[in-house]
């Protein structure tokens, strides 16, 4: 899926889906970094068999749409899209510098994290499968016994995997809002935060 095919798909809509065959890392990455820059936000990931979907949402907030309108702009002209070049340094209040790859990458666990069905499903058939497995060794306790065991263990293990990983998940929020804002600060549309110090005494 080249590069062209991805931004028509931001050209301002309320709200876009990126569909692809295949699984191919690359275009996954870039599908999520050009998304952020043309000014929309990753909601949901959906796969199948043999495709994956993302769904998008146009980020209506002021910082969204001047960095959707420098790439545009910059598209226009030069036929493709780019990051404009930091207009600020980042200052040590901002933390460590997160990187694009790295953000699209906790993009991209958030939104598929938001996809709960597909383990819910997971465990819809590992329950059908022990039901028909207990049916057949109904008689057999030296076997039943066992088997309702480890598989509702199995059952309930898989739904709840989802709700299980809070830290996870808000540890990838945390790295999705830094790097917004270390991004928004490094394209002027913000000044930096202050340092932790400013303000305290010395003696």
């Amino acid at each position: 899926m080249d590069e062209h095919s991805i931004i028509r798909s931001f050209d301002g809509r309320e709200t876009s889906d990126v569909s692809f065959s295949g699984f191919n890392f690359g275009n996954v990455w870039q599908i999520i970094e050009i998304a952020y820059e043309f000014g929309y936000q990753l909601t949901g990931v959906s796969h199948r068999r043999t495709s994956i979907r993302f769904s998008f949402r146009r980020d209506d907030s002021g910082i969204a749409r001047a960095r959707a309108s420098w790439a545009h702009g910059y598209y226009r002209v030069h036929g493709t899209w780019a990051r404009p070049v930091p207009s600020v340094r980042l200052t040590p209040s901002l933390g460590a510098r997160i990187d694009h790859r790295q953000a699209a990458h906790a993009r991209y666990d958030l939104a598929f994290a938001r996809d709960r069905g597909w383990v819910l499903q997971i465990a819809g058939v590992l329950a059908a499968l022990l039901a028909v497995a207990c049916w057949r060794f109904r008689e057999e306790v030296a076997i039943l016994l066992p088997l309702l065991g480890v598989g509702g263990v199995l059952v309930v293990g898989v739904a709840l995997t989802p709700f299980v990983t809070l830290k996870r998940h808000q540890r990838l929020e945390r790295t999705v809002e830094m790097y917004e804002l270390q991004q928004a600060v490094e394209r002027g549309f913000m000044p930096p935060p202050p340092s932790p110090d400013v303000g305290e005494c010395k003696e």
